[in-house]
């Protein structure tokens, strides 16, 4: 049950990674042809939410040792 729980846990991280990538991408794209500080703003948010899903997958990956 547990790991399950765990799996479900890291497919739902995996989708939520694949979105912040292709949103960065595109904010990247954008920002080569605007060069705006909205944009970069927005980049730098990714990049905050990523790290913080990061942490995330480690407390799973730690869990799923532990079990």
């Amino acid at each position: 049950m547990i790991d399950e729980t765990l799996e479900l846990a890291a497919g739902d991280l995996d989708e939520a990674r694949g979105k912040i990538t292709a949103t960065r991408e595109a904010l990247e794209r954008a920002l080569e042809a605007a060069d705006s500080d909205e944009v970069r703003a927005a980049i730098a948010r990714l990049e905050r939410i990523e790290a913080e899903l990061a942490a995330v997958e480690r407390k799973v990956a730690g869990q799923a040792v532990k079990v």
